[in-house]
């Protein structure tokens, strides 16, 4: 956020997805610490659960100004610390038809001059400030939200349940117990025995190793979460078009004979084993000076600095030559797979 937001604010915002404008219910989220006596003001109810935590009870929407109700809703009371925010929370569970979700909330923020609309993520944020979640889970919740496979979701999933979390206490505790005796020594030695070089080695090549798989599976997991970019680079008429089409099942790139047709990045994307993949086809590589043409070459070098992975595409009739050679030289740094094409 560009700000600092004070808690001292209450805050309400549509927690439910209405982008598609219609569904059977909506949801508007209150929080803070006068979510209660805001709802209070819009709502009329005669349940006699009315305002109790963790309770739901029914009522009616009330518009102020006409003294009348234009809606029916479900009203969800979680109190503070015990809710997701660790602040007074309700929740109108409103029909969730676009046009009354929006009067529904532009009647709450009108009717209480200390109600504003939430900043996007901020109720997250407030869950972090007051200790209800970690970094860890709140960057899951937003992963898991915008998931774009099953497996995206499984494991932003376990990121909200706290596994990250928890692999990152347990090499905390690991260093603070190593760091405790290093300190101890320093100042009772004599109460000790020879200290043990070897086991303190081991130990600590432990923890690094630790480091090092959590590191490895957040890359490997931005991958399912992001997806994965795939440049195919090469020269001119070695079947990179033909492979993204096989890898399409769709004729999305021209091919012919004549060296130097495509001349433009051509995207595709596809999800393989939940895996989703942008497969990208690339102008050929070769010396030449045609303007367009060498728009098209530029633009492949900038992909293969961009892609995550590259394929390079050369013929098996030519075999891997002097030119695949040099532009191999050229990307030495990058991670290559080879294919055999024509």
């Amino acid at each position: 956020m560009d700000s600092i937001v004070t808690t001292e604010d209450t805050i309400a915002a549509i927690a439910s997805a209405i982008s598609i404008g219609k569904g059977g219910v909506a949801i508007i989220r209150v929080s803070g610490k006068d979510a209660i006596n805001s709802c209070k003001k819009i709502v009329q109810t005669k349940s006699k659960y009315a305002w109790e935590s963790h309770r739901v009870f029914r009522g009616f929407i009330q518009e102020n100004k006409q003294n009348k109700f234009i809606d029916e809703v479900l009203i969800l009371v979680m109190k503070s610390p015990n809710s997701f925010t660790g602040e007074d929370v309700v929740e109108l569970h409103c029909h969730g038809g676009i046009i009354i979700v929006n009067k529904v909330l532009k009647i709450l923020l009108s009717s209480n001059s200390r109600v504003r609309l939430a900043n996007p993520g901020e109720f997250s944020q407030r869950a972090f400030l007051n200790g209800k979640i970690d970094l860890t889970q709140a960057e899951s919740i937003n992963q898991l939200i915008n998931a774009s496979n099953t497996r995206s979701a499984e494991l932003a999933f376990s990121g909200v349940q706290g596994e990250i979390k928890k692999k990152i206490d347990d090499i905390k505790n690991d260093l603070i117990n190593q760091l405790c005796e290093i300190e101890a020594r320093v100042d009772f030695e004599e109460d000790f025995t020879d200290f043990d070089y070897t086991k303190y080695l081991k130990n600590i090549k432990k923890v690094k190793e630790k480091i090092e798989l959590l590191i490895e599976n957040a890359k490997r997991n931005s991958y399912i979460h992001n997806g994965i970019s795939i440049a195919l680079i090469g020269k001119t008429n070695v079947g990179k078009s033909s492979l993204l089409n096989l890898l399409a099942k769709k004729e999305k790139a021209i091919v012919t004979n004549i060296p130097g047709t495509t001349r433009d990045v051509i995207e595709v994307n596809l999800t393989i084993n939940d895996i989703p993949m942008k497969i990208i086809d690339t102008a050929g590589i070769r010396e030449t000076h045609e303007q367009i043409e060498s728009i098209g070459i530029k633009k492949s070098f900038g992909k293969i600095k961009e892609s995550d992975f590259i394929i390079y595409v050369y013929s098996l009739e030519e075999g891997f030559n002097v030119e695949d050679k040099k532009n191999n030289t050229r990307n030495s740094q990058r991670k290559i797979n080879y294919y055999f094409g024509q």
